[in-house]
């Protein structure tokens, strides 16, 4: 991140953490462990850099209650989604002892309060205790593209907002599909669909690192004539 992305003002002690406060999603091609190894101290690193709403904090709406996920124009930042092939899935829940994302247990009154004193001391670190409790949304590579029960997760990534001017807002993803190619078990290439402030939309394929397949060029080509 440091070398990819534009440097920030020199003041800023913490660069880092201002790109790491808006990841929105992580996607992995393939279950090798080159590929997702560190995912897990990805996550944390992302946790730690910002503070995450698990439901929506800033819409006052009688509808809006039963839904937890953000409407268009909400300023809220959910936890990372994961997307991901279920073995990595469950090596992430492993190593962060989450249930999808979500921490397992749930504590007493009296564990809460004692909690909340012993994550302002300098000895929270690392403690689990601390840790938002969700780190991520776990979804795989597969349901994300068009499981119904995954529905809300599309909508939470296509919905995402940014800044184009003082004025106005745009969506910047406009599509997301993981396409199944030959190389192990549950691997995929990516097509990604991505609008810029002018109203254009921009297709990037992106291997993942995997053998070369014909499926990605047709869906990749498909996508462009699409376009026009």
């Amino acid at each position: 991140l440091h070398r990819h992305l534009p440097a920030l003002k020199s003041s800023d002690s913490k660069a880092l953490d201002v790109w790491l406060s808006q990841v929105r999603f992580i996607w992995i091609s393939h279950a090798h462990l080159d590929h997702y190894s560190e995912l897990p101290l990805v996550v944390e690193a992302i946790a730690r850099a910002s503070d995450r709403n698990d439901s929506c904090t800033c819409m006052q709406r009688s509808d809006h209650s039963r839904n937890p996920y953000c409407m268009p124009g909400c300023s809220c930042m959910f936890p990372p989604i994961v997307i991901a092939p279920p073995k990595v899935l469950r090596y992430l829940d492993t190593f962060l002892a989450r249930n999808k994302g979500k921490r397992s247990h749930k504590p007493s009154n009296t564990h809460i309060s004692r909690k909340r004193s012993h994550c302002q001391s300098s000895e929270s670190i690392g403690n689990d205790d601390c840790r938002p409790k969700r780190l991520y949304y776990g979804v795989s590579n597969q349901d994300f593209n068009n499981s119904p029960f995954a529905s809300s997760l599309r909508r939470m990534l296509f919905d995402a907002e940014l800044p184009s001017s003082l004025t106005s807002r745009y969506r910047p993803l406009a599509s997301l599909q993981s396409i199944p190619v030959t190389h192990c078990p549950q691997a995929f290439a990516l097509l990604l669909g991505v609008m810029i402030p002018d109203n254009r939309l921009f297709h990037l394929c992106y291997s993942g690192d995997t053998r070369p397949s014909q499926a990605l060029v047709q869906s990749c080509k498909h996508a462009v004539q699409s376009r026009g």
